[in-house]
């Protein structure tokens, strides 16, 4: 075991916005580089732990951080074994991964462990601050400004729109970016994947809870739900293809009522096949985005979605065009201008094509969020953010 050694270099300095408590534990070379390069001063007042990445972090040290920046080396399995430790004995504790290199199937291991966040080595103060005022506000607290939370619902034009990976990545990014309490409830109920894109096998499905009767209550939907690993709850689609005339109406608004009622925000993905129960969930909304990619297919069948949602009472005011896909080309037959004229609005967002990068990612579990980051694609999700429930700063 290497030399444990624990110093601030100014223990009266305001640690720059920095979340209190914080502690950040690496190798000597690694904190000494981050001191060097930190000619600003923002970590003067932070508590830096110089330690081996497969040593034990000192008990007192793990009692007093309120957030931990922890060296993990995955070629050493004490290492790994150190950050189980540390989730089994605060399992509250935030904690974000300090890697180098960004493997992909490491950062998989580590998000479904419970890790808040993921950052580089070698340290680069810029970098390392900006993801610490990100956990900072993810960690803000969640504002009570009603009884029952939002209920936003996303559908796609087409299948194929790409509304379930809009879905995911809203949902992480309201959970971490905005600290809200978030359950995803996947209501296409013949082909849903959102527990698969997050890379779980769901054991419990929305089947049991809309087949309960008059046992449904909140133990029994705390029995289906599933963690991310991202930030967010999820119920899942059933595995096996359900029937859409199955689903009791009834029921199912029942569990979304008490699903608000625990959750500080509900997204619901809907089927592109439109139902009676369907219109209810979504008459039932706070908001509706409705997904398409610029298509001529697509915002011909968004059109006639927009029409049927006029024609059932679902207005404007509640209605939100979102644009998928988009390519930013110089030679282009119909672009996003040409698209809000057919479609008679405008799109409150427009996210552009990941290509095979997003691809990888949900190959592997995981969110584009999590393997690249201050992506265009996450700037997109963040004006959706703001579009549909306010400026983040009214979460902080």
């Amino acid at each position: 075991m290497s030399e444990f050694v624990t110093s601030t270099i100014d223990p009266a300095a305001p640690s720059a916005g920095l979340p209190e408590g914080l502690v950040i534990a690496a190798s000597q070379a690694e904190i000494d580089g981050l001191v060097a390069a930190d000619t600003a001063g923002r970590f003067a007042g932070v508590r830096l732990c110089r330690l081996a990445p497969d040593d034990p972090l000192p008990a007192d040290v793990l009692s007093e951080a309120r957030l931990l920046v922890l060296e993990v080396d995955t070629a050493k399995p004490a290492s790994l074994q150190r950050i189980r430790a540390i989730r089994s004995q605060r399992r509250a504790l935030p904690v974000i991964a300090a890697l180098r290199g960004m493997d992909v199937a490491a950062v998989r291991m580590l998000v479904h462990q419970g890790i808040l966040d993921v950052t580089e080595l070698p340290f680069e103060a810029d970098e390392l601050v900006s993801c610490l005022e990100e956990a900072h506000a993810r960690l803000a607290p969640i504002p009570d400004k009603s009884g029952i939370a939002p209920l936003i619902a996303m559908v796609g034009g087409v299948g194929g729109s790409g509304t379930t990976t809009v879905l995911t990545h809203f949902a992480a990014h309201v959970a971490r970016g905005r600290a809200l309490d978030t359950c995803v409830v996947d209501l296409d109920v013949q082909s849903g994947e959102v527990a698969y894109y997050c890379g779980h096998t769901p054991r419990i499905t929305i089947e049991a809870l809309l087949s309960a009767g008059d046992r449904l209550d909140k133990d029994l939907i705390s029995s289906a739900v599933i963690d991310s690993g991202h930030g967010f709850a999820i119920i899942a689609a059933p595995e096996k293809v359900l029937p859409l005339d199955e689903v009791n109406v009834d029921q199912l608004l029942n569990m979304l009522a008490i699903l608000r009622r625990r959750y500080a925000l509900v997204l619901v993905d809907l089927p592109t096949d439109w139902t009676s129960w369907g219109l209810s969930v979504a008459d039932a909304c706070t908001a509706v985005a409705l997904v398409t990619d610029m298509s001529v297919a697509s915002l011909r069948q968004a059109k006639r979605r927009l029409d049927l949602f006029e024609q059932v009472g679902i207005g404007s005011d509640r209605l939100q065009l979102v644009a998928n896909r988009v390519e930013h080309k110089v030679f282009k037959s119909f672009d996003l201008d040409d698209a809000a004229e057919a479609l008679g609005r405008n799109f409150i967002a427009a996210l552009p094509d990941a290509g095979h990068e997003m691809t990888d990612a949900q190959d592997e579990g995981l969110l584009l969020f999590d393997t690249r980051r201050r992506t265009k694609f996450e700037e997109a999700i963040a004006v959706l953010g703001n579009a549909l429930l306010g400026p983040a700063e009214d979460y902080r």
